[in-house]
């Protein structure tokens, strides 16, 4: 009797802890699937896709705050026009993606052709890539806060070409 007692005891728990683990990598796959929806967003430029995936408490955190004074969706949304007017054509290569807790870090290379100025860099006519890490916050199948980090010896390929330099003083 005490054996299958024992028997039963160790069952059931080994079935809650298979139970709970599937239960975390549903939840961990669908948090995913919101980031890889929000990083597709923004390299088309569809804001109000991605406006859909945030909560009403959504932060960005990647903004330069000496640069701009807006916060949340508003900064996120002038983020998006003026990196697409800058990059019209923008691509996206995903190299890994991690889920720790209520975050999701995304891995990625954004390429692309830089027809207008960004951030008083003028047109360079060229592709460039960018590669880095985005962190999205999730809570209730909603974006909460977005940090973003880019990689910054991409940033050699922003320099203006040599007949330009010559020009700038």
């Amino acid at each position: 009797m005490k054996s299958y007692l024992l028997y039963l005891l160790i069952s059931s728990f080994s079935l809650i802890l298979v139970s709970c683990q599937q239960g975390n990598e549903i939840m961990d796959a669908q948090k995913k699937d919101l980031a890889y929806k929000a990083m597709d967003a923004f390299t088309h430029g569809d804001f109000n896709e991605f406006e859909g995936m945030c909560s009403s408490n959504y932060v960005e955190y990647e903004l330069d705050t000496l640069k701009s004074k807006l916060r949340g969706l508003d900064a996120t949304k002038e983020s998006f026009i003026i990196f697409h007017k800058a990059f019209p054509n923008l691509d996206i290569k995903y190299h890994a993606v991690a889920v720790a807790g209520d975050t999701v870090f995304v891995y990625r290379t954004i390429k692309g052709v830089m027809t207008d100025s960004l951030m008083n860099i003028p047109p360079l006519n060229k592709e460039v890539s960018l590669s880095g890490i985005d962190a999205f916050l999730i809570k209730n199948n909603k974006i909460d806060a977005h940090w973003g980090f880019s990689n910054l010896a991409d940033m050699d390929q922003f320099a203006p070409p040599k007949e330009m330099a010559k020009n700038v003083r």
